[in-house]
């Protein structure tokens, strides 16, 4: 199998499926009745997105489960992304290095961080800057003990 199209078959099988497969058991959320699988942990994730609405919850009817393990979405683009893990697919390579990544974000970031001496990320107290987000926010904790940036 090509990932792509195992990617495709897993999606088609799922929609084709779903009320079958993924949806007919016994347990079920506390706040909407919707039947879950037999898994525990899928009924406590989907009860507690359910809840999220208070007094008037709206439910988030997970569209598609992952057939390999417990992941469930709304939207399809997010399934394929996760496939990609399982299968190890990577359809972003660098060009200029040998690195592939699975989300065309994860490979600008790699550019970002990697290839260019462009650093995005300025602090707003110093002249301090830097290529990654996370690396700025430890900076102004430390350097101007400010905790919420």
């Amino acid at each position: 199998f090509a990932p792509f199209l195992f990617i495709s078959l897993i999606i088609s099988f799922h929609v084709d499926n779903r009320e079958s497969f993924c949806h007919s058991t016994d347990l079920s959320c506390q706040y909407c009745s919707l039947s879950l699988r037999k898994d525990i942990k899928e009924v406590v994730k989907h009860s507690k997105i359910c809840n999220l609405g208070g007094i008037n919850p709206t439910c988030a009817i997970y569209r598609y489960m992952c057939p390999l393990c417990s992941y469930s979405t709304q939207q399809s683009s997010s399934m394929v992304r996760h496939i990609r893990k399982h299968v190890r697919e990577k359809p972003y390579p660098c060009s200029v290095c040998n690195m592939s990544f699975t989300q065309n974000a994860h490979l600008q970031r790699h550019n970002i961080r990697v290839h260019t001496k462009e650093k995005p990320y300025s602090c707003s107290f110093c002249a301090y800057k830097s290529n990654d987000g996370s690396n700025l926010k430890k900076h102004v904790q430390t350097k101007h003990g400010i905790l919420d940036t």
